[in-house]
């Protein structure tokens, strides 16, 4: 498997998925290159880690990446790449694929669910390519149908049911009544602004209401500013392991407003509902939540008193928050890491077969 990142997130589901497939005399590389230290240490012994060099090349459209991954996986039977059209090694290999001597499966979203452009020739020329490898690994059934629209046979299309590591929370987390949380990557999909916005109003309308801010991004110094003259509102930075499920198991509801991505797993395992609004860029995961049973959607966009409206009236209502958090727990078993691995497992080998 060829990934540009390995992120802290994708630690657990490698070391699972390696064991499992070891189990069948499958052996797993992974190859990437961008690493945080913590990562690297994480991963340091491992057998399927491999780092390989990259190169990133600036351009109007965005930054291409250029891994040396051609020569390391010739020997491979499979080999599994992210869809992207920035990642340039994909096209040597689709080549070589093409030539029937090695099998390349694709790994993604389908199409790019945070452009305004959908029929830009970027996402056409997406389109094409998703027609290309042997096998697909569809992040979830929605990603799975925008791939067969392209013409992908159905028969070749795995669906992961994208998740993250769990274990650590608490089967019965103690929650605080008026305590929310929020939970990624602090950038303009995720409307930051209205989050903060939605905060200010709560504080005024719910007595000991409390924001708790977790993740870093380019919005990071907005929210910190805000949180140096709010004391309703705490930004942690970025966290994980321990840090970050003390913070977030002890959230009544986690709140996002924008994009919601795999925080949704998250928000299953602490019981913390989320509640977000029906906007137009969400990733795959969205598709796990359902409005009224394991957590909220606000119709619309949503402007700042609209969301704040919707918050309010769940802490004050714990009989519903209450129901919600009963949605969460079958969720949370629907949606499991070890699921995910599962999965994953299955199409590898049918792949192979």
């Amino acid at each position: 498997m060829v990934q540009e990142v390995l992120p802290h997130y994708r630690v657990a589901f490698f070391d699972r998925l390696d064991r499992r497939l070891a189990g069948v005399g499958v052996r797993l590389r992974v190859l990437h290159s961008v690493v945080t230290p913590e990562v690297s240490r994480q991963v340091e012994g491992s057998a399927w880690a491999e780092r390989v060099p990259v190169r990133h090349v600036a351009t109007p459209a965005g930054s291409l990446v250029w891994q040396q991954v051609r020569q390391r996986t010739r020997a491979a039977d499979l080999v599994v790449v992210e869809h992207a059209n920035r990642m340039l090694a994909n096209y040597p290999l689709l080549l070589r694929a093409a030539r029937g001597r090695q099998r390349l499966a694709f790994w993604g979203h389908g199409a790019n669910l945070q452009t305004a452009h959908a029929r830009s020739a970027a996402e056409r020329f997406k389109a094409r390519t998703a027609r290309a490898p042997h096998w697909w690994f569809a992040y979830t059934e929605g990603s799975a149908a925008r791939v067969r629209a392209t013409g992908f046979p159905a028969s070749r299309i795995c669906v992961v049911d994208n998740s993250t590591d769990t274990d650590a929370y608490p089967a019965e987390p103690g929650k605080r009544p008026t305590t929310c949380v929020f939970v990624g990557t602090l950038h303009r999909y995720k409307r930051v602004e209205v989050l903060l916005d939605a905060g200010e109003a709560l504080s005024r309308r719910v007595p000991g209401f409390h924001l708790d801010v977790v993740g870093d991004g380019p919005l990071r110094p907005l929210v910190e500013e805000r949180a140096s003259w709010s004391p309703w509102l705490e930004c942690h930075g970025p966290l994980t392991g321990p840090a970050k499920v003390d913070v977030v198991a002890r959230a009544s509801l986690m709140l996002m407003p924008g994009l919601v991505g795999l925080a949704v797993i998250d928000s299953f395992a602490a019981r913390s509902p989320l509640v977000t609004t029906d906007y137009p860029h969400h990733s795959p995961e969205i598709e796990y939540l359902d409005d009224g049973v394991n957590g909220v959607v606000v119709p619309g966009e949503g402007s700042p008193d609209q969301f704040a409206a919707a918050v309010e009236e769940l802490l004050l209502d714990p009989d519903r928050v209450a129901r919600l958090r009963e949605g969460c727990v079958v969720s949370h078993a629907r949606y499991s890491l070890d699921h995910m691995v599962e999965r994953f497992a299955g199409g590898i080998e049918a792949a192979l077969s």
